[in-house]
């Protein structure tokens, strides 16, 4: 009975902290916009200092959680080898930013995810809105929903894991129709077959960082 108690326990606490990390994934384009009220270079150093120690906090949680590489190992085990991982990840980031941009000239996709980002674009620092898609975004959204729900949930069926973080991942992206949800699926799908592959969380950190570059440069700096 008490094992049992203590189980359930430890369940409650793993949702709570996911539930929190969620929020944090959350709060990137957040920062950017309360920094937006404080007028001209302090507003980007308060926004910059506080995206840097949120972006900590998540990687210091995901370390303490085993969730990073260590000498080759985490929790999911050996991770494939680095330069393999390497080219496996930057392939598929590559493939999904064609993948995109293919979709989008046959039929342009413009979420509410996409207009929330735009119009705070033209609001906030063009540096501080590429630092949260280029680099934030990547990092917390892997750490959140493939390292923290393979390790917190399902690490004895990472198949079911697989195909739960991804089906979170786009939901949370808010798809407003058929394409935008194949859109985001893909995304998620690809991101979370390159961690299962190669073991290494960095891998698909990597992927995602490669789709999320050029529309991090051209949202952030005003060029669409």
């Amino acid at each position: 009975m008490e094992r049992t108690e203590t189980k359930q326990l430890n369940l409650f606490i793993r949702i709570v902290l996911w539930v929190i990390m969620l929020f944090l994934a959350l709060m990137p384009s957040t920062i950017v916009v309360f920094a937006s009220l404080i007028e001209g270079t302090p507003g980007v150093l308060v926004g910059a200092v506080v995206q840097l120690a949120l972006l900590a906090l998540v990687v210091f949680i995901a370390a303490k959680s085993n969730i990073l590489t260590n000498n080759g190992r985490s929790f999911m085990g050996r991770g494939m080898k680095l330069s393999t991982s390497i080219g496996i990840a930057v392939g598929a980031g590559i493939f999904l930013r064609v993948w995109v941009v293919v979709l989008n000239m046959i039929i342009p996709i413009n979420t509410a995810n996409d207009q929330a980002i735009q119009s705070i674009a033209g609001e906030t620092s063009g540096l501080l809105m590429f630092f949260a898609m280029g680099i934030m975004a990547p990092v917390i959204e892997e750490i959140v929903f493939r390292g923290l729900i393979f390790k917190f949930f399902f690490r004895k069926t990472p198949i079911l894991a697989y195909f739960l973080s991804s089906l979170l991942f786009t939901l949370i992206h808010m798809p407003t129709d058929l394409i935008s949800f194949v859109t985001y699926g893909s995304l998620a799908l690809v991101m979370g077959l390159v961690y299962f592959k190669t073991r290494r969380i960095e891998m698909s950190i990597l992927t995602h960082f490669i789709n999320n570059l050029l529309p991090a440069i051209f949202v952030g700096f005003g060029l669409m």
